[in-house]
């Protein structure tokens, strides 16, 4: 078994474990579990862009080629072939640092675009830096030879490649929840910390946008598709009350601006499922539970949906903006 094939079995046998059970694992193993944890993070960061991808639905064939394969035979392989509705195939590359700037040789360059002239297809590189997805040609690549947010975030192709975009939302924005570890009425989605959600209010400007209890699951779904915005209200400000059985929590949102990318709110739900006896997903425990058939991809929320719950805000007066290619910056209307 080569390094390669080693580092995607321990995953595979580790990703559902707790990090004790991890530990003990990698040591009957003989693995070194840091150097283990850095070599896998590019791994699962292209989990999370491949769905991203799917999530759009922008393409109709993607093909995953074989890494542990190309390891044995020594071929210089990519990542993933994407063909869209017109049959145009693509050939994407995913690499991840942590590192404030990414930088690939011209040789891996000149391998990749090699290997994507043999399958008829233009090859791009999905970059992740710390986090934050970028798409670049490969001849801007070898062109720029080092890539950062600050200078090339403006070059990235993502938003035209995806037919994503960013949103504004503006201040003024508070949600109040209300949380019980005794009220068997509730809405079925819990808080570790504080029990059952038993409901939810959006407000925007001291208005209620709208309201969800068990007796009103009009706008349960909005919940889940705007799940990547209420994280970051989450970052900014949020205020915890408790009671005798009821706990409030009031988030609240007083910038000018928060941004939050379609990416971030087609995967932010993956994280809020729980499986097996409560456990929280991370995206590459739902992949690999999707590999399995464990998980219908199907359930999960789509850039249709956002939509919806977005317009559906814009309808209510709630002020929100978006940038298309993070150059120029629209104010969300109604068609």
């Amino acid at each position: 078994m080569s390094d390669f094939e080693k580092l995607l079995a321990f995953d595979k046998l580790s990703i559902d474990l707790n990090e004790e059970a991890k530990k003990e694992l990698a040591n009957f193993l003989n693995i070194d579990l840091e150097s283990f944890q850095k070599r896998i993070e590019g791994k699962h960061k292209e989990y999370e862009f491949i769905l991203a991808v799917y999530l759009t639905k922008k393409f109709k064939k993607i093909v995953a080629y074989d890494e542990s394969i190309s390891q044995i035979s020594d071929e210089n392989t990519v990542d993933y072939k994407v063909i869209d509705e017109k049959g145009k195939s693509y050939i994407i590359e995913v690499k991840h640092t942590s590192k404030n700037i990414f930088s690939l040789s011209e040789k891996q360059i000149s391998e990749k675009i090699k290997f994507a002239k043999l399958e008829n297809a233009e090859l791009f590189f999905a970059i992740s830096i710390r986090g934050f997805w970028m798409l670049f040609t490969a001849n801007y690549l070898k062109k720029e030879k080092k890539i950062s947010i600050e200078k090339d975030l403006k070059k990235s192709r993502l938003y035209e490649f995806l037919g994503i975009t960013t949103y504004l939302f503006t201040a003024g924005i508070k949600i109040v929840t209300v949380y019980s570890k005794k009220d068997p009425i509730n809405l079925g989605i819990e808080n570790q910390q504080y029990g059952k959600l038993i409901s939810f209010e959006f407000f925007y400007k001291n208005k209620k946008i709208f309201e969800v209890n068990p007796d009103n699951r009009d706008f349960f779904s909005l919940i889940f598709f705007l799940e990547g915005f209420f994280d970051k209200i989450k970052e900014v400000s949020q205020k915890v009350m408790s009671g005798e059985d009821k706990t409030y929590m009031i988030e609240y949102f007083d910038d000018f601006f928060t941004f939050v990318n379609e990416i971030e709110l087609l995967l932010s739900p993956i994280k809020h499922r729980t499986y097996d006896d409560n456990k929280k997903y991370t995206v590459p425990i739902y992949f690999n539970k999707l590999i399995e058939g464990k998980e219908s991809i199907d359930e999960n929320v789509t850039l249709e949906k956002i939509r919806y719950a977005i317009a559906f805000l814009v309808k209510k007066n709630v002020l929100i903006y978006h940038t298309p290619n993070m150059k120029e910056i629209y104010q969300v209307s109604l068609i």
